[in-house]
């Protein structure tokens, strides 16, 4: 009996509240995932790289931008840093990639490349329970400490002939 709430402490506080944490930044970071492909999927289907075509039609950068921080909007645990939109031209004959974040130079040749919009986002994600408080803890993210997390998501381009703009 002397030792049980020793045990119940270590048990509770030790143990399983650490895990809850770790859990909960798990979850959070399965919404970072959902907002980086969601910022892929309408960066994919933008006319246009870097311009907007018309005020219906915006760039991939900006729908990658509006995609991702409407995702991720409701849930004031993630704080939404740099979202980064890429192209990636992958060579079809010899299977070499590169990336550029700005527009193509020339028109797209898709007999020879294929082409991707990669998104990037990074965030912070605070733990469920922060133990800093008491500075009992040193700093460890994502348990007296938020997690930096960054996501990447890539699709094909539906409009190739647009990365240049």
């Amino acid at each position: 009996m002397a030792e049980l709430p020793v045990a119940l402490w270590v048990l509770f506080v030790v143990l399983t509240l650490p895990l809850i944490d770790l859990a909960t930044i798990g979850i959070r970071t399965t919404f970072l995932v959902a907002a980086a492909h969601d910022a892929a999927h309408a960066a994919a289907r933008a006319k246009s790289f870097s311009v907007a075509v018309d005020a219906n039609d915006p760039s991939a950068q900006e729908a990658a931008s509006a995609a991702a921080a409407e995702d991720l909007r409701s849930f004031t645990e993630i704080t939404t840093g740099a979202i980064t939109t890429n192209i990636v031209i992958t060579d079809i004959s010899t299977g070499n990639t590169t990336r550029q974040a700005t527009p193509l130079k020339n028109p797209a040749d898709i007999n020879t490349n294929t082409y991707s919009v990669e998104v990037v986002v990074s965030a912070k994600v605070d733990p469920l329970i922060n133990f800093s408080a008491g500075g009992l803890l040193p700093v460890v993210p994502g348990l007296s400490a938020p997690m930096t997390i960054v996501c990447a998501a890539q699709e094909f381009s539906e409009y190739p002939q647009g990365l240049n703009q």
